[in-house]
């Protein structure tokens, strides 16, 4: 995760986070974005350029706190959701937050 740091993400992690949804059907979307909030890697890559700082969840896990919040109502869901956000860490300074890692996730999707 440190091409976050110098915004030199490749297709690798997008191609990751894809794939990691589809083996997980529940998981509806994944994320990841840099400090500013812009999305840098996804599942979906219509959303890669994106700014989604202006959510609670992704300014959570920007500001290095880890939450599952659910289940929560929003217009870009269909129903209710459980947001996840996990702060990713400078692997050479633990106290930095240099990302975030962002799931929404659909509980009631089976496999």
């Amino acid at each position: 995760m440190r091409e976050i740091i110098i915004g030199d993400l490749d297709k690798r992690i997008s191609r990751h986070l894809s794939s990691v949804r589809a083996t997980h059907a529940a998981f509806v979307t994944l994320l990841c974005v840099d400090t500013s909030g812009r999305v840098v890697a996804a599942s979906d890559s219509s959303l890669l350029g994106t700014v989604q700082s202006g959510r609670k969840w992704v300014r959570l896990g920007l500001s290095g706190k880890r939450m599952l919040a659910g289940p929560v109502g929003a217009p870009d869901y269909e129903r209710p959701m459980m947001e996840i956000a996990a702060p990713i860490r400078d692997p050479e300074r633990r106290d930095h937050v240099i990302g975030a890692l962002l799931g929404v996730y659909d509980w009631e999707r089976t496999q």
